[in-house]
């Protein structure tokens, strides 16, 4: 995934041996299941005609019987917020993962999340990613389904097309949501941005949120994205020597985050003599990294919805910013001792932030337990 921020802690060093356990105990290292944490996996078939396909996505909600129990919030919005009208039935909370992660990276931050407040979570596998996976070409092809485009329209396009299915689906058709809350990391970010701010969205969007990710400091780090994709390990020969090199590396500081998700940037490649590889070439996709997040802090600010920037430090944000902050446009956030993957290091705090913005704005009902934190730094 791309890094959002310089000047931090520096990109990781060269990898330890994967199969070294510095006396750890192995089992440590087992891979969760996505059962752990989420509700429901399926599949939402897109028919387009510059793409066909099956998108993963998981499912986890508030249960019924916590969500009966919830407690009515009165909470004015923050000053110079935007307060938008409570949401009827609890909100759609759709989670766009960065470059190189997949669905599961929302895993253990969706479980906590749904613990706070009435909500339904989903997040599913971008394009190239996870169990997502775009049709082969037919020898009819008039050039028009190219499943290496990453270009921001194209990722945004299949976002909105997963909402449509998700909309029509049985599940959702009987208890529609009324709005939709717009979460993105790193990549994640700028898709969720442009999905809000270009109007393909077909769903009001109540908020906006962007994890770890500003224009400026993204651009300026792109140069540096080829030498770290090259530093990594080029394969692993197993998924627990794999997790173990993510937590080792510092890749995601959390364990627990790095048996569920890490699985998900990967793919299995010869059953007969098993060893994993990455499931993305990311540096394949290079020709479209500006792209990304080219004029994201302007669609950012003028995006007509609460708004939070949740970072893990800030060196300095670029002008745009940095006077939509002072003009109260949004809320920042900053999680200190987190990596890039912010929600994955420390998914209880992001929870916690993320709900209490939620209840802040009237866009979700806090459970009874669950007692908002004030905005802050």
């Amino acid at each position: 995934a791309l890094r959002g921020l310089p000047n931090r802690a520096p990109l990781p060093p060269k990898a330890p041996s994967a199969t070294s356990q510095h006396g750890v105990n192995p089992q440590c290292f087992d891979p969760l299941p996505w059962e752990t944490y989420f509700d429901k996996r399926d599949f939402a078939r897109v028919e387009r005609t510059d793409c066909s396909g099956s998108f993963c996505y998981y499912v986890k909600e508030t249960r019924p019987e916590d969500a009966a129990n919830a407690a009515h919030n009165d909470m004015p919005a923050s000053p110079g917020g935007i307060s938008a009208p409570p949401v009827q039935s609890p909100p759609l909370v759709f989670l766009l993962h960065g470059g190189g992660f997949s669905g599961l990276s929302w895993a253990a931050m969706s479980a906590s999340l749904v613990g706070k407040v009435v909500c339904r979570c989903v997040s599913f596998d971008i394009r190239g990613h996870g169990d997502s996976v775009l049709d082969e070409k037919s020898p009819e092809d008039d050039g028009r389904h190219n499943d290496m485009d990453f270009s921001l329209d194209a990722l945004t396009n299949d976002a909105a097309s997963v909402l449509n299915c998700l909309l029509e689906s049985s599940d959702f058709s009987a208890h529609p949501p009324s709005g939709v809350v717009l979460i993105g990391h790193s990549m994640g970010g700028a898709i969720a941005t442009h999905l809000a701010y270009s109007g393909l969205c077909p769903l009001p969007v109540c908020a906006l949120v962007v994890i770890d990710v500003v224009e400026g400091s993204a651009m300026e780090a792109l140069s540096s994205m080829r030498g770290y994709l090259a530093s990594r390990p080029s394969r692993f020969p197993s998924l627990q020597a794999a997790i173990q090199w993510c937590y080792r590396s510092g890749t995601v500081h959390n364990l627990d985050s790095a048996r569920v998700s890490f699985p998900g940037h990967l793919k299995l490649v010869d059953p007969t003599q098993p060893y994993y590889t990455w499931r993305i070439d990311l540096s394949s996709t290079e020709s479209h990294w500006s792209g990304w997040f080219h004029g994201m802090s302007r669609k950012f600010l003028e995006v007509p919805a609460a708004k939070m920037l949740l970072l893990a430090g800030v060196d300095r944000l670029d002008r745009e910013l940095t006077v939509g902050q002072m003009q109260g446009k949004f809320q920042m956030q900053l999680l200190h001792r987190s990596g890039h993957a912010v929600h994955e290091d420390h998914p209880e705090h992001v929870a916690e932030v993320l709900a209490s913005f939620l209840v802040r704005h009237k866009l979700a009902r806090a459970l009874a337990d669950f007692h908002p934190a004030p905005p802050g730094c």
